[in-house]
C-alpha cells in the first residue's frame, strides 16, 4: 500500500497553534492586486503521537479532549485528515472532494499536452492527487464510522476496522 493510513484514539496533550501565511501582491503603479492565505496548524500529541491538522479555522480542541484522528504518517507526524472530538462532540474533515476535482483537472489538461511531453507529469501528478482525495476519503469515513460506535456506546479499536462490522 503506498499510504498507511492511522487511526488513533485517546487522550489530547500538547495542544499548539502555529499560521501559515502564503500568496502574492503585485503593484502596478496604483493597482494592486493579489491573494494572500492564512492556514492555522495545530499541532497536539494522542497517546504520545504527535498530530497535525491544517484548516482555514483552526481546530476545537483543549487539553484532556478524548479524541478519534485519522490520517497518514509524513516525517513521524500523523497529518490529520479527519477528526472527531469526543469531548465537544465536533467533527472536522479535510475536502476530498476538491482533490478530485484538482486531479480530474491536471487529468484532462495533461491528455492532450502528453503529444509533447509536457502533459505527461500533469497526468500523473493528477492521478496521484486523485488517490490522495481517495485516502482521505477513506479516514473520513473511518472517523464517521468510529463516531456512530462511539455514540452507540460501544467501544472503539483502532486496531479494527469500524466499516467491517
Amino acid at each position: 500500500m503506498f499510504i498507511d493510513i492511522q487511526t488513533i484514539e485517546g487522550e489530547v496533550s500538547k495542544i499548539s497553534n502555529t499560521s501559515e501565511t502564503v500568496g502574492d501582491v503585485t503593484a502596478r503603479g496604483p493597482i494592486v492586486s493579489g491573494r494572500i492565505e492564512t492556514h492555522q496548524h495545530t499541532y497536539f500529541r494522542v497517546n504520545g503521537k504527535v498530530c497535525k491538522y491544517k484548516s482555514r479555522d483552526g481546530l476545537p480542541l483543549s487539553d484532556g479532549d478524548e479524541v478519534i484522528a485519522s490520517g497518514f504518517q509524513k516525517n513521524g507526524v500523523i497529518e490529520v485528515c479527519s477528526f472527531y472530538n469526543k469531548t465537544t462532540q465536533t467533527i472536522k474533515s479535510v475536502s476530498s472532494l476538491s482533490a478530485y476535482a484538482y486531479g480530474l483537472m491536471l487529468i484532462v489538461l495533461g491528455i492532450p499536452l502528453s503529444f509533447i511531453y509536457i502533459g505527461v507529469p500533469l497526468v500523473l501528478g493528477g492521478i496521484l492527487i486523485i488517490y490522495l482525495g481517495i485516502k482521505a476519503s477513506e479516514c473520513i469515513s473511518l472517523v464517521t464510522a468510529a463516531m456512530n460506535l462511539d455514540l452507540h456506546g460501544e467501544p472503539f479499536n483502532p486496531k479494527s476496522n469500524p466499516l467491517d462490522k
